[in-house]
């Protein structure tokens, strides 16, 4: 029941942008822009999914996620946490959806500059995901954590043992998969030029540019 609400939820929003002249989401003859529809799905979700607090929390941390890739993070935070709140009534909390929605208010908040409460959803988002399992790769979670620590001027040991603990555990998908050594000396080879192993530093930063030069594109 709930994928047939959803699709019904987002077949009505493609369906209110389908002409300027017709369409309930603007007022006058005017081009529709996506941040129209987004804001219309927006102030629909809750009311329409208010029945299914686990849909709903699930579809604004998409929306949320949205806004913070169009500009708009502060609309965007507060989607996510929207879509937290809602999560509180259902039973058993959704461990991996609300780790999910987590990671996303992770990002939503160093969109904004926000890196220390950024970096307090990164590491919610991951000690959960370690209980219950995340539909995001953990090596991925580890490595924004790490990140975030980083920005907000955390010890770089506690940063650099998370992005080696991230090696083994990165996207799975092929591509991804490829780069993922490449992305990990990366960030390891800046804390180690960071800490004043230029040797260090160099070799990895060297060896990850030669992964990258090697990808396609």
């Amino acid at each position: 029941a709930r994928p047939q609400r959803i699709t019904e939820f987002v077949k009505k929003t493609f369906i209110s942008a389908s002409s300027v002249w017709t369409s309930p989401l603007v007022g006058q003859s005017r081009a529709i822009q996506f941040r129209d529809v987004l804001n219309n799905a927006a102030e629909r979700v809750g009311r329409e999914l208010g029945n299914d607090p686990l849909a709903e929390a699930d579809l604004r941390g998409t929306l949320g996620m949205t806004y913070g890739m169009l500009g708009d993070p502060v609309k965007g935070e507060a989607q996510i946490l929207l879509g937290l709140k809602r999560l509180h009534e259902v039973p058993g909390g959704a461990p991996r959806v609300a780790s999910a929605l987590l990671a996303d208010l992770c990002d939503v908040r160093s969109f904004q500059g926000h890196y220390s409460e950024a970096l307090v959803a990164c590491r919610k988002s991951l000690a959960l995901a370690r209980v219950a399992g995340s539909d995001l790769p953990l090596g991925t979670l580890m490595h924004d954590t790490a990140y975030m620590a980083v920005k907000a001027g955390e010890p770089l040991e506690e940063a650099e043992k998370l992005y080696r603990e991230a090696v083994p555990k990165g996207p799975t998908e092929e591509s991804l998969a490829k780069l993922w050594p490449a992305i990990i000396d990366t960030r390891i080879g800046q804390l180690r030029l960071a800490q004043g192993d230029f040797a260090e530093g160099s070799r990895l930063l060297a060896g990850a540019e030669r992964l990258l030069r090697a990808a396609p594109g």
